[in-house]
């Protein structure tokens, strides 16, 4: 399923999709596979993601989160 809150931050923070992955250390195609669902992120993607983007990751992926 798309991450549309996801996909909401990064355009309201007038970034590019490429910066995010770079900023969240993973390759372009891994994060976009994030973005429209073709994989689940694991913890330390979510948590790279969050930071990256300054947001609690609860807020980008809509679930408790685990520490």
């Amino acid at each position: 399923m798309v991450n549309w809150e996801l996909m909401r931050v990064i355009e309201d923070k007038g970034l590019k999709k490429k910066k995010v992955a770079e900023r969240s250390g993973m390759s372009p195609v891994r994060f976009s596979q994030l973005i429209h669902g073709y994989v689940e992120p694991n913890r330390d993607e979510k948590r790279r993601i969050a930071k990256a983007l300054k947001r609690p990751q609860r807020e980008l992926f809509g679930e408790a989160v685990a520490r």
